[in-house]
């Protein structure tokens, strides 16, 4: 079953493929906590989703797994050589961009006919890996990689990208090196394996800004400052299940200790109600005067900490440190609370909370205990806004951020209020008008709209004929 969901592209049209504005076709397929935007020119995009698929996130996990010294011969049956003139190499290249641009459309009906139109051009894959025909492998496995995600079709997936990967280094080619380390660390990124994916991701970057790849530095960077967050956010929450076993730990030994030394009644230490008495019996006339006292207890009143998202609260003294609970303090207490994200989150604001000195948005807010007080910190999941210039041009966002095409995609918080604003260049490229968000707008400024999941903004630059 397809359920590629098309991103932005052509009408149907013969081959080869064409493209909206300079720009490819893609396509979306969500795996674990993203959705993977894949296509058969470009590099993957791993967008972060809140909400985690799980089932084939599961099977991308098997696939990759699989150690990677297992022979590549096992995905498709045994091979002849190669038959194919490189023109009809090219022609079998150009079926397999149609055949993509269809399963991202969902027109593709029959999935018994793409099986085999698949497994056909994975041994055609094998067959040009066997020749060392390095540069129409790598232009084919670029086009059939993107059909193979959207079609699930994990354990295809990933020992094709391995076939090209150690092909491209054979040859010597680092931006086909590039490329396959950029979609394997992006499949590791979705299957929840932070670490491996920053790995390769590294690596891709590294090659990417030394052969000036900008198109495929841009997804590089944004899939490593992804896997970078999981990795630290994985981190914490380690740290602080670790603190809470502690603390755990602590409050049992204590319980411990005070059983031990209160004793059970029955001839501890301190019980002598079981003495036998020989000398006289007391006079138990006798009585105590207790003088009165005028001092008083001081005054008490609770602050209770509630977070709203993801992220702690801690108080400058240190007695709080938690995403939820309620201390008390005597009255007039000034305490000052700092609210911090975890990796993939942002502190938005202070909700219905007096702090005294800063607004609301200011991560640290001081309190004055004078009565039974609730601080609640609100945090929000960091989204990916990505800009995807069609033609020559610059694109800067407010808040700051976007700063394409140096950097052309950037993490918000979701709801963030941004505005994006185009700029023409001095090479004679001027701005035309935006596609998807601000759809068909002229004006160089598109915003202020408000983050959510998913946004793409296309900026279309067109030169002067002539």
């Amino acid at each position: 079953m397809w359920k590629g969901r098309v991103r932005y592209g052509p009408e149907p049209s013969a081959a080869p493929l064409p493209v909206l504005n300079g720009l490819p076709p893609t396509g979306s397929v969500r795996l674990g906590g993203y959705a993977l935007e894949v296509g058969p020119e470009t590099g993957s995009f791993a967008q972060f989703r809140p909400d985690r698929e799980r089932e084939h996130a599961r099977e991308l996990a098997k696939a990759l797994a699989e150690k990677p010294e297992e022979p590549l011969e096992a995905i498709v049956a045994p091979l002849e050589e190669v038959q194919h003139t490189a023109e009809a190499v090219t022609d079998r290249i150009e079926h397999a961009r149609t055949l993509f641009r269809a399963a991202a459309e969902g027109r593709l009906l029959d999935p018994e006919l793409l099986t085999a139109e698949i497994g056909s051009l994975l041994g055609l894959l094998q067959r040009l890996d066997r020749a060392g025909r390095f540069d129409e492998e790598l232009r084919l496995a670029k086009a059939l990689h993107g059909l193979l995600a959207l079609g699930f079709r994990w354990l295809e997936l990933v020992r094709s990208l391995r076939m090209v990967l150690a092909a491209a280094r054979r040859a010597g080619d680092e931006a086909g090196q590039a490329w396959a380390l950029n979609e394997l660390g992006a499949l590791h990124l979705c299957a929840d394996d932070a670490k491996q994916a920053a790995e390769h991701l590294e690596e891709a970057l590294g090659i990417e800004e030394r052969i000036g790849d900008a198109a495929g530095r841009c997804a590089a960077r944004h899939n490593l400052d992804c896997a970078r967050r999981e990795v630290a956010r994985k981190a914490a929450l380690r740290r602080r299940r670790v603190a809470a076993a502690a603390a755990a730990l602590v409050l049992f030994a204590a319980g411990a200790a005070l059983g031990f030394g209160l004793g059970d009644g029955t001839g501890g230490a301190d019980d002598t109600s079981a003495l036998p008495t020989t000398g006289p019996t007391p006079d138990t006339t006798e009585t105590t005067t207790i003088e009165p006292t005028t001092e008083t207890a001081p005054q008490e009143f609770t602050l209770e900490v509630v977070t709203d998202g993801d992220g702690v609260v801690r108080s400058a003294d240190g007695t709080i440190d938690c995403a939820g609970c309620t201390t008390t303090f005597d009255a007039a207490t000034r305490v000052t609370l700092t609210a911090t994200a975890d990796p993939g989150s942002a502190f938005m604001n202070w909700d219905d909370t007096p702090c005294e000195e800063t607004d609301s948005t200011a991560d640290s807010c001081t309190v004055t205990v004078e009565r039974d007080l609730t601080a609640t910190a609100v945090f929000k999941p960091l989204v990916t806004v990505s800009v995807k210039p069609a033609g020559n041009g610059t694109v800067t966002s407010d808040p700051p951020g976007i700063d394409c095409p140096e950097t052309c995609s950037w993490d918000f918080a979701e709801g963030t209020p941004l505005t994006l604003t185009a700029q023409d260049t001095a090479e004679g490229w001027a701005f035309n008008r935006w596609e998807k968000i601000c759809e068909g707008s002229t004006n160089p400024s598109c915003g202020p709209f408000d983050v959510t999941p998913g946004v793409i903004a296309v900026p279309v630059f067109s030169q002067p004929e002539g």
